[in-house]
């Protein structure tokens, strides 16, 4: 497949949970409000519901397994669709959780079609017209077509389809411990419900599971887009909601497609994240030698960043995904790739590797070396293995999780492939911070140059900003000072400088160290939509400082 084809693919634990959320995320009229979800008032693990058929030989977990969908907002944002106008961006959450029994409404495939929950009357337009768009990309992600175009074979198979039986229940009562949080992105064109069987999955196993819409920006039409920054802003909203409204521990982020792409993004970004989960997300396609996001300056701009991820990562693709330039670039995190055989790009979801493999697989274009809808199957329960061991292992500390992952899990699928690389000791960050204090700046360099995969620039820009975070001005001013006269060119250096030695308010020098930064971003040709966001940033300081330099403190 070509590089746009492969991106167009398709792609609480007791919720102490008043379904209002916070200022800035509540709409402005009031919604119908359920009683919240009550927790049980004790703390051993339910009894589920009979395992579906979908699952196959996947065994769920302890948990019964709830349902939620809510509508919020994101005030920051305005979001006009010619059809379902509303003042603020409506972010569609919709949650997956373990529950303390089965007690709630009982669902099929086509629930996830739908949006029901306590909306305002002006969200109703759009979730009418979301409902719409994730049947079209329903349709053509499990029987081959958008529904306008079926044939009397598609029409015949639909109602099959959509009536089988799922794990979740609408609305159960929810579990009273507490949990970690997974936050998935769908990818281009996807739909927010597409990898539930995963999401059941993950939820009976003590997880909450939170997807959105991920609407594009610009109110035209309801598709995901190739868009960082809604994605980013998107994610941001959702951790907040989640962190003020749930019991959560720990924070996983994982995508399909391009989905994969921004959760990558999303921990370059340094958010607070605790693993990251890539399925699938076309970095490995096209010429290893010639990656065909570093030829794109938009994309690279955003994904040629490897080296700031921190977060433990699993990266999972297809055998013919040969391309490894972007995970040997994930030098500072510790990182697994898994390689599945016999999966095309969709079927890492459940539209296409569960839905499509049991009732259509015959209309798939396949010839004689295809694999068989089994063998996809299996590699596709593969998948969703691996994604509950990595999350134990990182998010629950289980060893024994890491080991069935590395060891165990493959046994059986021929092709699978798994490579681990640690994380190099000597370039955690903590390490660093303490030679910087206890021997000095020129001593810390060099433990980094005799360490396989540290970069001075990113480690020592790092340190600077941490000691920045902590209020030591003195100590950054010292190491960043110290990390442009070594590289000139790094744009974080001479803006951690500045951040620093507006700390210790000596205002001239830190307009001088802005000024320097601004220049190395203009140095570039053809600037980024990253840089011209870093360039914004950078002018807003200086007009700041300048402001200061003439009016006084």
């Amino acid at each position: 497949m070509t590089t746009c084809a492969l991106l167009r693919c398709g792609v609480i634990w007791g919720l102490a949970l008043l379904v209002g959320a916070t200022t800035a995320c509540r709409p402005k009229e009031p919604v119908p409000v359920p009683s919240p979800l009550v927790h049980s008032q004790t703390d051993g693990g339910s009894t589920a519901s009979a395992q579906p058929a979908l699952f196959g030989d996947l065994t769920p977990g302890p948990h019964a397994v709830g349902f939620r969908q809510l509508m919020i907002h994101d005030a920051a944002r305005a979001y006009s669709h010619p059809l379902a106008t509303s003042p603020q961006r409506p972010i569609l959450l919709n949650l997956w959780y373990p529950a303390q029994s089965d007690a709630g409404q009982a669902m099929k495939v086509d629930d996830y079609l739908m949006v029901r929950g306590p909306l305002a009357s002006a969200d109703r337009r759009f979730a009418d017209l979301l409902e719409r768009h994730v049947r079209e990309v329903f349709s053509a992600e499990t029987l081959g077509r958008e529904q306008r175009y079926f044939d009397s074979r598609r029409l015949a198979r639909l109602p099959q389809i959509l009536a089988q039986p799922v794990l979740a229940r609408r609305e159960a009562p929810a579990w009273s411990g507490v949990s970690p949080l997974v936050v998935a992105h769908p990818g281009l064109g996807g739909a927010f419900a597409d990898n539930f069987v995963l999401y059941e999955y993950l939820a009976s196993h003590g997880y909450v599971v939170i997807t959105s819409a991920f609407q594009a920006a610009e109110g035209k039409w309801l598709n995901i887009s190739w868009e960082p920054a809604t994605s980013i802003a998107d994610l941001d909203t959702i951790v907040r909601w989640a962190k003020q409204s749930l019991r959560i521990q720990s924070i996983a982020v994982m995508g399909q497609s391009y989905g994969a792409q921004a959760a990558l993004i999303y921990a370059m970004e340094g958010r607070p994240v605790d693993a990251v989960i890539s399925l699938d997300s076309t970095l490995e396609n096209g010429d290893p030698k010639q990656p065909w996001w570093k030829e794109q300056r938009v994309q690279s701009a955003w994904l040629d960043r490897a080296a700031q991820i921190r977060t433990p990562t699993l990266v999972v693709s297809t055998p013919e995904g040969l391309g490894s330039a972007f995970f040997d670039g994930l030098v500072a995190c510790d990182r697994r790739s898994l390689k599945v055989p016999f999966l095309e790009h969709n079927d890492f979801q459940s539209h296409g590797g569960v839905l499509q493999t049991r009732f259509a697989y015959d209309l798939r274009a396949t010839d004689a070396d295809s694999p068989s809808a089994a063998q996809v199957g299996a590699s596709h329960r593969l998948v969703v293995r691996a994604t509950l061991a990595f999350l134990e292992g990182v998010l629950r500390k289980d060893a024994r999780a890491l080991h069935r992952l590395d060891r165990e899990l493959l046994v059986g699928i021929a092709g699978a492939k798994l490579t681990h690389l640690s994380h190099p000791s000597a370039v955690k960050l903590e390490e660093l911070l303490r030679e910087l204090s206890a021997r000095g700046i020129e001593a810390a360099a060099s433990s980094c140059a005799a360490t396989v995969g540290c970069d001075e620039k990113e480690v020592f820009a790092e340190a600077g900003e941490q000691l920045i975070a902590a209020g030591d001005w003195e100590s950054a001013r010292k190491t960043l000072q110290w990390l442009t006269e070594r590289h000139p060119e790094q744009f974080r250096a001479h803006s951690g400088l500045a951040e620093a030695l507006a700390g210790l308010h000596k205002d001239k020098e830190a307009l001088a160290a802005f000024q320097s930064a601004l220049a190395v971003l203009q140095q570039e040709k053809d600037p980024s939509p990253y840089s011209r966001m870093l360039a914004s940033r950078t002018q807003r300081r200086i007009q700041v400082l300048s402001e200061l330099l003439t009016k006084g403190r």
